[in-house]
């Protein structure tokens, strides 16, 4: 476990709120309005082993068109929320880890929808802040925020995510981080990328972190 541990900070889609399939739904919906190529099923895991530049790179984005997806993707997301769930055994793990650790939340969706998400699961108790950083780049810069509004030293934080930007973001705040293979990344991609830890059940996280 990190030395002198006070707060874990998750990322939220893929990660807490199971949402992949629901994700791939909207991104197509965008994606026909946009008519730029749609996920299809043979897709899903080869996207899987790539990084999120890659992806844009695979589906031919312009990035000129990235603030407008995200902003869409944010309003589609929150009309399909009440359909979603937390990954299974998660609010069991965020109940224990809650009862020790400050635990907040970092993601690039809305906190709207992560809002209305964890109070439709019961989990909004558990959570002690909350943060949307609305560009899919740039977690790196707010994790550092979140350690200066709360006076939180690196050596003190650990991020849980499930993505290789997570792994990245997390190195370059200086902070460790919990890479989790049951999201949008394989467990290959991400052991690539060197994560503090690498795990395949949420369980793991108390086991490390008690």
């Amino acid at each position: 476990m990190p030395s002198n541990l006070t707060t874990i900070v998750f990322d939220f889609d893929g990660t807490i709120a199971d949402s992949l399939y629901k994700g791939i739904e909207i991104t197509n919906k965008i994606a026909r309005q946009l008519n730029v190529r749609e996920i299809k099923p043979e897709d899903i895991e080869p996207l899987r082993n790539m990084t999120q530049n890659e992806i844009l790179r695979f589906f031919k984005v312009p990035i000129y068109k990235i603030p407008f997806i995200v902003t869409r993707y944010h309003k589609e997301f929150n009309e399909i929320i009440d359909t979603l769930s937390p990954f299974d055994r998660i609010p069991d793990v965020l109940q224990t880890l809650s009862q020790k650790y400050k635990l907040g939340i970092l993601s690039s969706n809305s906190e709207e929808n992560i809002i209305k998400f964890l109070v439709n699961n019961k989990l909004d108790k558990l959570f002690d802040f909350i943060h949307s950083q609305p560009q899919i780049f740039g977690k790196s810069s707010s994790l550092k925020k979140i350690m200066r509004l709360y006076n939180i030293k690196p050596e003190q934080m650990i991020y849980v995510g499930d993505e290789v930007r997570d792994i990245q973001a997390a190195h370059q705040a200086q902070i460790p981080i919990i890479s989790v293979t049951w999201g949008a990344n394989s467990r290959k991609l991400l052991s690539g990328y060197k994560p503090d830890y690498l795990i395949d059940k949420p369980e793991e996280i108390t086991s490390i972190l008690f």
